[in-house]
């Protein structure tokens, strides 16, 4: 039953701090359940039990109890109900329900309040909605702070770095997480997954210039690729491939070296002073197979 009367709401409330303490959570649920319906105008105990819920993981219904405090027209101060929706976004954001808390960020961007988790739940809100280029326009301008500790820009950094390599944006990517390595060298695996988007980025512009049919920057790609990843097993493929398709490979080969310059002019010399020589074997043969006293026949006029 509702308590009714001061001194019923004072036992109540002492009754819901005291199981809450002894972590008899049901029991104190009830009871301020109870106090509110008695007294709904008491915001502060609103907030109080939203908190315990919070504390406990009693997430759902803390959203659910948020969101009918915060629907009246009358809550209380402006202060209280700033103090409501922040407990309900906390409660969303533990879930990872982006979408849903993306509003209450919005409005906590617009008042200059938002911390950098705040901004990093509105970029995941905002690309939960199909808003890309918003979502990467907030952690630009989160990154623009010069009031950000260490940990937290490098957050934002890698946030915004793996973004725009899921949006297939692999040059800006690849620049993006070049400076979160530089704000934290020591962290092998961030280094790794640098070469990673370098590694897609040239696989992809190597395909796309077999596309094109430009078999001089297909190969320039493939061959970085296989510089920069020599175990991959794409990259000897498409240069295999490209040994075939590329015309060049069918002209002759250019000599590589003066060495082997002087060797062809050598072997065309030789072969020059051979043919020579059968030219004036054939003209003697037939200077003797001429009837004698017959003059040399004269050549075709031409």
């Amino acid at each position: 039953m509702p308590a009714k009367g001061v001194l019923g709401v004072a036992r109540l409330l002492m009754a819901a701090r005291g199981s809450r303490q002894q972590g008899d959570i049901d029991t104190a649920e009830a009871a301020y359940e109870d106090i509110l319906q008695a007294r709904p105008h008491l915001v502060s105990l609103e907030l109080e039990l939203a908190a315990m819920r919070l504390e406990h993981g009693r997430l759902d219904a803390a959203v659910r109890q948020l969101r009918q405090r915060l629907s009246f027209a009358q809550i209380g101060s402006d202060e209280e109900r700033l103090q409501l929706e922040a407990l309900l976004l906390e409660a969303l954001l533990r879930q990872e329900r982006w979408v849903e808390a993306e509003p209450l960020l919005r409005a906590l961007w617009s008042r200059g309040q938002a911390r950098p988790h705040h901004l990093l739940a509105l970029a995941r809100g905002l690309e939960g909605i199909g808003q890309d280029d918003q979502a990467l326009a907030v952690l630009g301008t989160a990154l623009e702070g010069d009031d950000l500790d260490p940990e937290a820009r490098l957050e934002l950094q890698l946030e915004l770095a793996r973004r725009l390599r899921k949006l297939g944006r692999l040059q800006k990517a690849i620049e993006a997480m070049g400076l979160a390595v530089l704000l934290a060298p020591e962290r092998l695996p961030l280094a790794m997954e640098l070469s990673e988007i370098r590694a897609q980025a040239l696989s992809e512009r190597g395909e796309e210039a077999l596309a094109r049919e430009d078999w001089a920057g297909a190969r320039r790609a493939f061959s970085s690729l296989l510089e920069l990843c020599p175990n991959d097993t794409i990259a000897p493929q498409r240069l295999e491939l490209l040994q075939s398709l590329d015309p060049a490979s069918l002209q002759p080969r250019q000599p590589s070296s003066e060495l082997e310059l002087d060797d062809q002019l050598g072997w065309r010399q030789e072969a020059a002073e051979r043919l020579d020589q059968f030219s004036r074997l054939l003209d003697r043969l037939e200077e003797a197979a001429a009837p004698e006293g017959e003059p040399p026949a004269e050549p075709p006029a031409p």
